[in-house]
């Protein structure tokens, strides 16, 4: 049996500047194993609407590159980005995302 070092990533999601109830932000952790946490995988999360403020915690292994995809759709256009975090062994990461 092999131990892994783990570590915790929160996922915070906040819509600052709401415009219509179809606000959607669409987010996906593309490069990660969360062995622990049936919640997080690599499938797409949904937050849909004007109220969204949320966290999203799960545990990961540790040492370890985290890659993440997000599309923003508000008022009839989109945007879209990526970013990638080092997740330390035994650290915690916060992702914020403010839309």
């Amino acid at each position: 049996m092999e131990l892994e070092p783990l570590a915790f990533v929160n996922l915070k999601v906040k819509n600052i500047s709401p415009f219509n109830d179809e606000d959607e932000l669409v987010f996906r952790y593309t490069t990660s194993y969360f062995p622990q946490c049936v919640c997080c995988n690599n499938q797409y999360q949904y937050f849909t609407g004007m109220e969204v403020d949320t966290v999203v915690s799960c545990t990961i292994i540790g040492g370890t590159q985290l890659d993440y995809y997000y599309s923003i759709s508000r008022g009839g256009s989109s945007t879209a980005a990526s970013g990638s975090q080092f997740i330390e062994s035994f650290g915690t990461v916060d992702i914020e995302i403010n839309y």
